[in-house]
């Protein structure tokens, strides 16, 4: 690891993120299912949650 990347890694536990922000990156998130996730032809249909604030003005707009 570089000093700059090292410094940028620091900076980046300061980043405050809104409620917003907050959703959109756990929004898609679903937890590992150890015993089905690894189990051919078993695996768990997970769907996303729908965004919301900014994030679901944007979706709109693509």
């Amino acid at each position: 690891m570089t000093p700059a990347q090292f410094d940028s890694a620091l900076a980046a536990l300061n980043t405050k993120l809104d409620a917003d922000e907050l959703h959109e990156l756990d929004r898609n998130y679903t937890p590992c299912d150890l015993i089905n996730d690894y189990t051919a032809g078993r695996r768990i249909a997970r769907k996303a949650r729908i965004a919301q604030g900014v994030f679901e003005e944007l979706g709109r707009a693509a």
